[in-house]
């Protein structure tokens, strides 16, 4: 009887702790900072973003307001190492170019 319920207690904790292991080992990319904060309108501006992970492979960035293009400046792959918190990530360089008439905000 005691060897039958220390296998139970064996197959359970297996199934509690696999969930655990797994879900530790997958990160997302987290924006920590970036500088400038703002650009001027109608000039071509290099921006720092700095990630907890690696941005290589992205291919688009998003803006509330249409109008703003932004590239990445990395020619080469960029390896970002997660650091734990309270590192401030790896830089990546973007360049944005805000048309002259794009509105404030």
């Amino acid at each position: 009887m005691t060897l039958r319920r220390l296998s139970r207690a064996v197959a359970v904790l297996c199934l509690l702790v696999m969930p655990l292991q797994a879900e530790s080992t997958i990160g997302f990319r987290q924006l920590c900072s970036t500088t400038p904060v703002a650009v001027q309108r109608g000039k071509k501006t290099t921006i720092n973003v700095r990630s907890n992970y690696t941005l290589d492979g992205s291919y688009k960035v998003f803006f509330d307001r249409p109008g703003i293009k932004m590239k990445c400046l990395e020619t080469k792959p960029k390896p970002a190492p997660h650091q734990g918190r309270g590192t401030p990530g790896t830089p990546f360089r973007f360049e944005a170019d805000v048309p002259a008439n794009q509105p404030l905000g």
